[in-house]
């Protein structure tokens, strides 16, 4: 089976990261230990939204579409027939690309293991469920 590029797969992807950031980030889940971890106020990310909101969830929405079209060309790549290859594919570039290169921060900057189990992971999960969106548009 060939894995074409579906372009509707990619656009649903890349909203899917950004619905699971949102609780993610916020307050629903992981919002107050990334705010305490990053420095990041209340009031500061609500200025932030306020001024640069549009720009910003443009940027996120742009980066998202490039992840998920890279994960559909290495999904192609390596064959992923199955929804058991597409959590591998997600999760081998998760260990390969983000979990290490997070560690940047961890080992340079003084950022804390938390601050990296909450970005990694979340990486993981939107990575994961990625896979499975475009998986399921073959």
């Amino acid at each position: 089976m060939t894995l074409d590029v579906n372009y509707l797969a990619i656009v649903l992807a890349a909203i899917a990261q950004i619905v699971i950031g949102m609780p993610w980030y916020g307050e629903m889940l992981f919002g107050k230990i990334w705010m305490a971890e990053t420095g990041m106020t209340k009031e500061k990310a609500n200025s932030n939204m306020k001024k640069n909101g549009a720009l910003i969830m443009m940027g996120a929405f742009i980066g998202s579409f490039v992840m998920a079209f890279v994960l559909t060309q290495v999904m192609r790549e390596f064959g992923s027939d199955s929804w058991t290859g597409a959590v591998s594919a997600a999760f081998w570039i998760w260990l390969g690309f983000y979990a290490t290169t997070q560690l940047g921060p961890v080992l340079w900057e003084g950022k804390s293991m938390q601050l990296w189990l909450v970005n990694t992971t979340y990486s993981l999960v939107s990575l994961v469920v990625s896979a499975l969106i475009i998986f399921a548009f073959v």
